[in-house]
Protein backbone atom coordinates (compact mmCIF):
# COMPACT_ATOMS: atom_id res chain seq x y z
CA UNK A 1 0.00 0.00 0.00
CA UNK A 2 1.60 3.34 -1.17
CA UNK A 3 2.02 6.03 1.23
CA UNK A 4 -0.16 9.02 1.93
CA UNK A 5 0.73 12.38 0.11
CA UNK A 6 1.73 14.57 3.18
CA UNK A 7 -0.24 17.63 3.41
CA UNK A 8 0.14 20.90 5.51
CA UNK A 9 -3.08 23.39 5.70
CA UNK A 10 -2.68 26.55 6.83
CA UNK A 11 -6.10 28.73 7.58
CA UNK A 12 -7.44 31.25 10.72
CA UNK A 13 -10.76 29.89 10.39
CA UNK A 14 -11.31 26.54 11.86
CA UNK A 15 -14.48 25.81 9.92
CA UNK A 16 -13.03 26.02 6.73
CA UNK A 17 -9.87 23.81 8.15
CA UNK A 18 -12.27 21.25 9.30
CA UNK A 19 -14.25 21.13 6.54
CA UNK A 20 -11.19 19.75 4.48
CA UNK A 21 -10.53 17.35 7.07
CA UNK A 22 -13.42 15.83 6.44
CA UNK A 23 -14.13 16.03 2.50
CA UNK A 24 -9.86 15.20 1.77
CA UNK A 25 -8.71 14.12 4.43
CA UNK A 26 -9.25 10.34 4.45
CA UNK A 27 -7.32 10.79 1.13
CA UNK A 28 -3.74 12.23 2.64
CA UNK A 29 -1.90 12.71 5.69
CA UNK A 30 -3.39 16.12 6.60
CA UNK A 31 -1.83 18.55 8.91
CA UNK A 32 -3.47 21.64 9.79
CA UNK A 33 -2.18 24.91 11.19
CA UNK A 34 -4.21 28.69 12.73
CA UNK A 35 -1.64 30.48 10.91
CA UNK A 36 1.65 31.38 9.49
CA UNK A 37 3.33 31.07 12.51
CA UNK A 38 1.98 27.64 13.50
CA UNK A 39 2.49 26.87 9.94
CA UNK A 40 6.70 27.20 9.90
CA UNK A 41 6.79 25.45 13.38
CA UNK A 42 4.34 22.27 11.80
CA UNK A 43 7.08 22.47 9.27
CA UNK A 44 9.97 22.15 11.37
CA UNK A 45 8.54 19.79 13.71
CA UNK A 46 6.51 17.57 11.31
CA UNK A 47 7.84 18.32 7.92
CA UNK A 48 9.03 17.35 5.00
CA UNK A 49 5.50 18.42 3.49
CA UNK A 50 4.93 17.40 -0.10
CA UNK A 51 2.27 20.45 -0.52
CA UNK A 52 1.43 23.17 1.61
CA UNK A 53 -1.76 25.55 1.14
CA UNK A 54 -2.37 28.87 2.68
CA UNK A 55 -4.80 31.01 3.22
CA UNK A 56 -3.74 34.64 2.41
CA UNK A 57 -4.93 36.98 4.82
CA UNK A 58 -4.28 35.74 8.63
CA UNK A 59 -3.30 37.03 11.50
CA UNK A 60 0.08 37.89 13.17
CA UNK A 61 2.01 36.28 9.96
CA UNK A 62 -0.31 36.38 6.06
CA UNK A 63 0.51 33.92 3.74
CA UNK A 64 2.73 36.21 1.31
CA UNK A 65 5.24 36.33 4.75
CA UNK A 66 4.97 33.00 4.97
CA UNK A 67 5.78 32.27 1.57
CA UNK A 68 9.16 33.82 1.97
CA UNK A 69 10.33 32.38 4.82
CA UNK A 70 8.95 28.89 4.38
CA UNK A 71 10.86 28.85 0.66
CA UNK A 72 14.19 29.28 2.17
CA UNK A 73 13.98 26.59 4.70
CA UNK A 74 12.02 24.11 2.67
CA UNK A 75 12.10 24.76 -0.99
CA UNK A 76 11.12 21.43 -2.15
CA UNK A 77 7.45 21.70 -0.97
CA UNK A 78 5.00 23.11 -3.66
CA UNK A 79 2.68 25.75 -2.68
CA UNK A 80 -0.47 26.66 -3.20
CA UNK A 81 -2.60 30.18 -1.79
CA UNK A 82 -6.22 30.62 -1.23
CA UNK A 83 -7.14 34.06 -2.26
CA UNK A 84 -10.33 35.96 -2.37
CA UNK A 85 -11.14 38.35 -4.88
CA UNK A 86 -9.17 41.53 -3.15
CA UNK A 87 -5.89 39.15 -3.01
CA UNK A 88 -6.09 37.79 -6.55
CA UNK A 89 -3.35 40.24 -8.05
CA UNK A 90 -1.05 40.06 -4.98
CA UNK A 91 -1.54 35.84 -5.83
CA UNK A 92 -0.97 36.31 -9.87
CA UNK A 93 2.81 38.47 -8.45
CA UNK A 94 3.43 35.63 -6.31
CA UNK A 95 3.40 33.27 -9.30
CA UNK A 96 5.17 35.11 -11.71
CA UNK A 97 7.74 35.34 -9.12
CA UNK A 98 7.85 32.03 -8.58
CA UNK A 99 6.66 31.51 -5.29
CA UNK A 100 3.55 29.53 -5.84
CA UNK A 101 2.60 26.81 -7.96
CA UNK A 102 -1.28 27.72 -7.67
CA UNK A 103 -3.75 29.91 -6.41
CA UNK A 104 -7.35 29.37 -5.51
CA UNK A 105 -10.31 31.37 -5.09
CA UNK A 106 -11.95 30.77 -1.16
CA UNK A 107 -14.39 29.34 -0.92
CA UNK A 108 -12.48 26.20 -2.79
CA UNK A 109 -14.69 23.10 -4.05
CA UNK A 110 -12.88 20.13 -2.58
CA UNK A 111 -12.71 18.66 -5.87
CA UNK A 112 -10.89 21.22 -7.51
CA UNK A 113 -9.03 21.29 -4.19
CA UNK A 114 -8.00 17.86 -4.69
CA UNK A 115 -7.27 17.77 -8.30
CA UNK A 116 -4.70 20.89 -7.49
CA UNK A 117 -3.34 18.76 -4.56
CA UNK A 118 -2.61 15.52 -6.96
CA UNK A 119 -0.91 18.27 -9.85
CA UNK A 120 1.14 19.57 -6.67
CA UNK A 121 2.31 16.06 -5.66
CA UNK A 122 3.20 15.44 -9.44
CA UNK A 123 5.05 18.50 -8.92
CA UNK A 124 6.91 17.41 -6.09
CA UNK A 125 7.85 14.56 -7.84
CA UNK A 126 9.66 16.16 -10.59
CA UNK A 127 11.64 18.05 -8.20
CA UNK A 128 12.76 15.17 -6.34
CA UNK A 129 13.39 13.21 -9.27
CA UNK A 130 15.90 16.03 -10.44
CA UNK A 131 17.36 16.12 -6.91
CA UNK A 132 18.25 12.82 -6.71
CA UNK A 133 19.46 12.85 -10.35
CA UNK A 134 21.69 15.62 -9.73
CA UNK A 135 22.95 13.74 -6.14
CA UNK A 136 23.31 10.53 -7.26
CA UNK A 137 24.38 10.79 -11.26
CA UNK A 138 25.91 14.52 -11.75
CA UNK A 139 27.47 14.47 -8.48
CA UNK A 140 28.61 10.87 -8.41
CA UNK A 141 30.28 11.33 -11.84
CA UNK A 142 32.46 14.75 -10.52
CA UNK A 143 33.53 12.64 -7.47
CA UNK A 144 35.14 10.11 -9.84
CA UNK A 145 36.51 12.74 -12.17
CA UNK A 146 38.03 14.41 -9.14
CA UNK A 147 39.33 10.72 -8.04
CA UNK A 148 40.49 10.42 -11.39
CA UNK A 149 42.61 13.19 -11.12
CA UNK A 150 43.98 12.47 -7.92
CA UNK A 151 46.42 9.83 -9.58
CA UNK A 152 46.50 11.21 -12.88
CA UNK A 153 47.56 14.80 -11.72
CA UNK A 154 48.34 15.03 -7.94
CA UNK A 155 49.00 18.80 -7.61
CA UNK A 156 46.54 19.96 -9.77
CA UNK A 157 43.97 17.77 -7.43
CA UNK A 158 45.68 19.12 -4.55
CA UNK A 159 44.86 22.69 -5.98
CA UNK A 160 40.98 21.96 -6.66
CA UNK A 161 40.74 20.52 -3.38
CA UNK A 162 42.54 23.36 -1.69
CA UNK A 163 39.84 26.13 -3.35
CA UNK A 164 36.91 23.69 -3.29
CA UNK A 165 37.27 24.03 0.59
CA UNK A 166 37.43 27.49 0.52
CA UNK A 167 34.89 28.53 -1.87
CA UNK A 168 32.28 26.01 0.31
CA UNK A 169 33.13 27.46 3.47
CA UNK A 170 32.87 31.14 1.73
CA UNK A 171 29.66 30.66 0.35
CA UNK A 172 28.15 29.09 3.66
CA UNK A 173 29.22 32.61 5.70
CA UNK A 174 27.71 34.19 3.15
CA UNK A 175 24.28 32.25 2.85
CA UNK A 176 24.80 29.78 0.35
CA UNK A 177 25.13 26.44 1.78
CA UNK A 178 22.82 24.57 0.02
CA UNK A 179 23.08 26.01 -3.78
CA UNK A 180 24.29 22.84 -5.92
CA UNK A 181 25.20 25.03 -8.51
CA UNK A 182 28.25 26.60 -6.87
CA UNK A 183 29.29 22.91 -5.38
CA UNK A 184 29.08 21.51 -8.57
CA UNK A 185 31.60 24.72 -9.88
CA UNK A 186 33.40 24.92 -7.53
CA UNK A 187 34.73 20.62 -8.07
CA UNK A 188 34.99 21.23 -12.11
CA UNK A 189 36.52 25.40 -11.66
CA UNK A 190 39.74 23.54 -13.52
CA UNK A 191 38.31 21.04 -15.35
CA UNK A 192 39.39 22.95 -18.28
CA UNK A 193 43.24 21.71 -17.72
CA UNK A 194 42.66 18.37 -19.47
CA UNK A 195 42.83 20.40 -22.86
CA UNK A 196 45.58 22.87 -21.49
CA UNK A 197 49.02 20.82 -20.91
CA UNK A 198 51.07 22.48 -18.67
CA UNK A 199 54.86 23.09 -18.81
CA UNK A 200 55.48 23.39 -15.13
CA UNK A 201 53.11 22.87 -11.65
CA UNK A 202 53.72 26.67 -10.80
CA UNK A 203 51.59 27.27 -13.83
CA UNK A 204 48.68 26.12 -12.48
CA UNK A 205 48.70 28.65 -9.74
CA UNK A 206 49.10 31.65 -12.69
CA UNK A 207 46.01 33.69 -13.82
CA UNK A 208 46.94 33.74 -17.15
CA UNK A 209 46.75 29.32 -17.15
CA UNK A 210 43.40 29.67 -14.91
CA UNK A 211 42.08 31.74 -17.19
CA UNK A 212 42.54 29.74 -20.22
CA UNK A 213 41.31 26.39 -18.38
CA UNK A 214 38.36 28.82 -17.07
CA UNK A 215 37.29 29.41 -20.95
CA UNK A 216 38.08 25.89 -22.06
CA UNK A 217 36.46 23.90 -19.00
CA UNK A 218 33.07 26.14 -19.90
CA UNK A 219 33.14 24.89 -22.97
CA UNK A 220 33.34 21.24 -21.92
CA UNK A 221 30.46 21.80 -19.23
CA UNK A 222 27.58 23.13 -21.69
CA UNK A 223 27.26 20.19 -23.30
CA UNK A 224 26.26 18.40 -20.36
CA UNK A 225 22.54 18.38 -19.77
CA UNK A 226 21.64 20.20 -16.94
CA UNK A 227 25.16 22.37 -16.27
CA UNK A 228 24.95 25.52 -18.40
CA UNK A 229 24.68 27.43 -15.23
CA UNK A 230 27.62 25.14 -13.42
CA UNK A 231 29.42 26.50 -16.89
CA UNK A 232 28.73 29.72 -16.73
CA UNK A 233 30.17 29.60 -13.23
CA UNK A 234 33.46 28.30 -14.33
CA UNK A 235 33.43 30.31 -17.73
CA UNK A 236 33.34 34.12 -15.43
CA UNK A 237 35.41 32.75 -12.80
CA UNK A 238 38.16 35.39 -13.65
CA UNK A 239 36.02 38.19 -14.43
CA UNK A 240 35.36 40.42 -11.27
CA UNK A 241 31.94 41.74 -11.66
CA UNK A 242 29.53 43.93 -8.72
CA UNK A 243 28.06 41.73 -6.81
CA UNK A 244 23.82 42.53 -5.65
CA UNK A 245 23.18 44.93 -3.26
CA UNK A 246 20.77 42.06 -1.70
CA UNK A 247 21.90 38.48 -1.36
CA UNK A 248 18.56 37.79 -0.43
CA UNK A 249 16.35 39.25 -3.42
CA UNK A 250 18.63 38.53 -5.80
CA UNK A 251 17.36 37.00 -9.97
CA UNK A 252 19.46 34.24 -10.98
CA UNK A 253 21.51 35.85 -13.29
CA UNK A 254 23.00 37.54 -9.91
CA UNK A 255 23.34 33.63 -8.56
CA UNK A 256 25.69 33.20 -11.48
CA UNK A 257 27.77 36.37 -10.66
CA UNK A 258 28.31 35.81 -6.94
CA UNK A 259 29.31 32.24 -7.34
CA UNK A 260 31.75 33.37 -10.01
CA UNK A 261 33.27 35.89 -7.64
CA UNK A 262 33.20 33.59 -4.66
CA UNK A 263 35.34 31.13 -7.08
CA UNK A 264 37.51 34.11 -8.38
CA UNK A 265 38.08 35.12 -4.21
CA UNK A 266 38.56 31.38 -3.23
CA UNK A 267 41.56 30.82 -5.70
CA UNK A 268 43.13 34.06 -5.06
CA UNK A 269 43.22 33.11 -1.04
CA UNK A 270 44.28 29.65 -1.40
CA UNK A 271 47.36 31.07 -3.61
CA UNK A 272 48.05 34.12 -0.87
CA UNK A 273 47.78 31.07 1.63
CA UNK A 274 50.82 29.62 -0.23
CA UNK A 275 52.80 32.64 -0.91
CA UNK A 276 52.41 33.63 3.19
CA UNK A 277 52.63 29.77 4.58
CA UNK A 278 48.90 30.24 5.60
CA UNK A 279 49.48 33.03 8.46
CA UNK A 280 46.24 34.90 8.03
CA UNK A 281 47.19 38.39 8.86
CA UNK A 282 49.19 38.82 5.98
CA UNK A 283 46.99 36.60 3.58
CA UNK A 284 44.07 39.21 4.53
CA UNK A 285 46.63 42.08 4.11
CA UNK A 286 47.24 40.88 0.61
CA UNK A 287 44.03 40.05 -0.55
CA UNK A 288 42.55 43.81 0.58
CA UNK A 289 45.90 45.47 -1.50
CA UNK A 290 45.54 43.69 -4.48
CA UNK A 291 44.60 45.16 -7.55
CA UNK A 292 41.54 42.84 -7.85
CA UNK A 293 38.68 44.16 -6.26
CA UNK A 294 36.97 41.65 -4.12
CA UNK A 295 33.35 42.58 -2.09
CA UNK A 296 34.21 43.63 1.08
CA UNK A 297 31.49 41.31 2.91
CA UNK A 298 33.23 38.27 0.59
CA UNK A 299 36.35 39.36 2.74
CA UNK A 300 34.46 39.80 5.94
CA UNK A 301 33.11 35.97 5.46
CA UNK A 302 36.67 34.98 5.02
CA UNK A 303 37.67 36.73 8.27
CA UNK A 304 35.32 34.65 10.05
CA UNK A 305 36.28 31.22 8.84
CA UNK A 306 40.05 31.62 7.80
CA UNK A 307 40.99 29.90 11.28
CA UNK A 308 39.55 26.82 9.71
CA UNK A 309 42.08 26.96 6.91
CA UNK A 310 45.65 28.26 9.29
CA UNK A 311 45.17 24.70 11.66
CA UNK A 312 46.11 21.33 11.01
CA UNK A 313 43.37 19.50 13.51
CA UNK A 314 42.53 19.48 16.86
CA UNK A 315 45.34 17.92 18.45
CA UNK A 316 43.14 16.73 21.38
CA UNK A 317 40.83 14.55 19.38
CA UNK A 318 43.18 12.89 16.89
CA UNK A 319 46.63 11.22 17.03
CA UNK A 320 48.65 11.29 14.46
CA UNK A 321 49.18 7.21 12.84
CA UNK A 322 51.20 5.14 11.01
CA UNK A 323 49.42 2.41 9.06
CA UNK A 324 49.89 -0.51 6.21
CA UNK A 325 47.59 0.29 2.65
CA UNK A 326 45.52 -2.41 3.20
CA UNK A 327 44.47 -0.72 6.84
CA UNK A 328 43.77 2.42 5.34
CA UNK A 329 39.69 3.14 5.06
CA UNK A 330 37.15 5.50 3.38
CA UNK A 331 37.20 9.09 5.12
CA UNK A 332 40.98 9.10 6.52
CA UNK A 333 43.05 12.15 6.07
CA UNK A 334 46.38 11.70 4.72
CA UNK A 335 49.01 13.54 6.64
CA UNK A 336 52.14 13.49 3.90
CA UNK A 337 52.40 12.86 0.44
CA UNK A 338 51.91 8.96 -0.40
CA UNK A 339 55.11 8.72 -3.05
CA UNK A 340 56.12 4.92 -4.84
CA UNK A 341 59.38 3.95 -4.56
CA UNK A 342 60.89 6.07 -7.80
CA UNK A 343 59.40 9.13 -5.77
CA UNK A 344 56.61 9.45 -8.16
CA UNK A 345 53.89 11.05 -6.40
CA UNK A 346 50.42 9.46 -6.01
CA UNK A 347 48.19 11.29 -3.28
CA UNK A 348 49.02 14.12 -1.97
CA UNK A 349 49.00 15.08 2.18
CA UNK A 350 45.19 16.68 2.81
CA UNK A 351 43.69 14.20 0.71
CA UNK A 352 40.79 11.93 2.04
CA UNK A 353 40.48 8.77 0.89
CA UNK A 354 37.76 7.39 -0.87
CA UNK A 355 37.14 3.30 -1.87
CA UNK A 356 38.13 4.35 -5.59
CA UNK A 357 41.61 6.35 -4.06
CA UNK A 358 42.31 3.42 -1.58
CA UNK A 359 41.50 0.14 -4.01
CA UNK A 360 44.19 2.26 -6.77
CA UNK A 361 46.16 2.78 -3.93
CA UNK A 362 46.31 -1.25 -2.85
CA UNK A 363 47.13 -2.23 -6.30
CA UNK A 364 50.29 -0.20 -6.32
CA UNK A 365 51.50 -1.73 -3.07
CA UNK A 366 50.34 -5.37 -4.07
CA UNK A 367 52.36 -4.51 -7.17
CA UNK A 368 55.23 -3.85 -4.96
CA UNK A 369 55.47 0.03 -5.73
CA UNK A 370 54.58 1.67 -2.68
CA UNK A 371 57.49 0.73 -0.03
CA UNK A 372 56.59 3.03 3.71
CA UNK A 373 53.66 3.36 6.02
CA UNK A 374 51.24 6.13 5.44
CA UNK A 375 50.13 8.59 7.75
CA UNK A 376 46.89 9.16 8.44
CA UNK A 377 44.97 11.12 11.13
CA UNK A 378 42.56 9.15 13.06
CA UNK A 379 40.50 9.23 16.60
CA UNK A 380 42.30 8.32 19.92
CA UNK A 381 39.06 5.42 20.06
CA UNK A 382 39.91 4.02 16.71
CA UNK A 383 39.07 0.16 17.30
CA UNK A 384 42.56 0.29 14.58
CA UNK A 385 44.86 2.22 17.09
CA UNK A 386 46.58 -0.89 19.04
CA UNK A 387 45.30 -0.63 22.91
CA UNK A 388 47.64 0.25 25.92
CA UNK A 389 48.13 -2.44 28.16
CA UNK A 390 46.73 -2.16 31.96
Amino acid sequence: MSEKTRILMIDDEPNVLSGYRRSIGRNYDLVTAGNGLEGLKAMREQGPFAVVVTDMRMPEMDGLEFLKQAQVEFPESVYVMLTGNADQQTAIEAINQGQIFRFLNKPCDSEIMDHTIRACKKQYDLIRAEKELLNKTLNGSVKLLIEAMVFSDPIAADVIRGVRERALELGKAIGFDSEWRFTLAYSLFYVGLISNPRTSDDVLYSDEYISTCAASGGKLLRHIPKLGEVAQIVSNQRTAADLPVDFQNHENADLLIIGSEILRLSFDWYCAGLRFNGKPTETMQYLRSTHSQYDERLLEGIERIQDKFTTTGDQSSQVLAQLSVRDLREGMLIDSDIKTKDNTLLVSRGQELSLVIINRLRGFDKAGLIGEMVSVWLDHDDPILPRKSA
